[in-house]
């Protein structure tokens, strides 16, 4: 379902990459969206769905994959998608929120749960109402569509980070902890795997990340991350660009009830035919779960 329009305000975020990561055209891009849907696989998570992992480039090389995600979302109703990823053109410490208005993709307009987003404003300092920081972002808005394709009208509350040390991480978790106990809400966190290295490069260390983020410890990721760029891997520049966005989706899974994570679908750039094996960049789809309360099914 699509989120209804509202009125223009000055904080009503405009898309930024609408017609390049994803097509303008609202038909398009509807039926774009929805096949992506369609074909991406049908898994039964372990458990009650905590929160989502999702990829974040251009549809044509990462939408199968966040759709493997984000098909968990059918059927489902959540009043607020907290949306967290890492920054792409500024950097800065703390956190970077844009706590007004609303987000327009060629789909409608998302508004900002502002009431959550000045709680978590009000709760650090090191969290900034920074929308200029949110205007050339493409991480937060390729997800848009997708959600606006599966769930009832919803608000968000956009955040992104470029600091990626355990103390701002361990800081906002503590602060989205706190902001979304007792409210009807779903975090979302995105990043994209192994930027740059060959194809078989990228999936060695991507499937190492992977495992990493299944052991549900920050530490763990934190540390197979340092062990693989130390090897000097061709062109390897990052090994996960969001680390700092799933170190802190993780503490927060975990503060809210979920036991683990489960990964849905890896793939990377070289899987399809315009993207090429000399220089890749992976993607996985993987869900927050409580295997406490049983199977769920996708």
């Amino acid at each position: 379902m699509r989120s209804s329009s509202r009125a223009r305000s000055a904080y009503e975020r405009q898309p930024a990459v609408a017609g390049t990561f994803y097509p303008s055209s609202p038909d398009v891009l509807g039926r774009d969206v929805e096949r992506y849907l369609a074909d991406a696989p049908e898994t039964a998570l372990r458990g009650s769905l905590r929160g989502l992992i999702t990829a974040h480039a251009g549809y044509v090389y990462s939408g199968g994959v966040a759709a493997s995600a984000i098909r968990q979302l059918r059927g489902r109703r959540y009043d607020t998608v907290v949306l967290l990823g890492p920054s792409h053109h500024f950097r800065f410490d703390g956190v970077a929120v844009h706590a007004k208005g609303s987000f327009s993709t060629p789909l409608g307009t998302v508004p900002v749960d502002e009431a959550l987003a000045a709680e978590l404003v009000a709760s650090d300092p090191a969290i900034l109402d920074r929308p200029d920081v949110h205007a050339p972002e493409h991480g937060l808005e390729v997800q848009l569509p997708f959600l606006q394709s599966v769930l009832p009208p919803f608000s968000i509350v956009p955040i992104v980070m470029f600091d990626f040390s355990e103390r701002n991480c361990r800081m906002l978790a503590d602060a989205l902890t706190h902001a979304v106990e007792g409210r009807d809400a779903l975090v979302l966190v995105t990043t994209d795997l192994a930027h740059y290295p060959a194809y078989e490069d990228a999936v060695e260390s991507d499937t190492a990340m992977i495992v990493a983020i299944e052991s549900f410890e920050p530490a763990e990721i934190r540390a197979r991350s340092d062990a693989y760029l130390a090897r000097s891997i061709p062109n390897l520049q990052v090994t996960m660009c969001g680390m700092g966005a799933v170190v802190t989706g993780v503490e927060v899974a975990k503060r809210i009830g979920a036991t683990g994570v489960q990964s849905l679908q890896y793939a990377n750039s070289g899987d399809v035919p315009s993207g090429g094996k000399s220089q890749v960049v992976g993607y996985v789809g993987a869900a927050f779960f409580d295997e406490r309360e049983g199977e769920v099914s996708g």
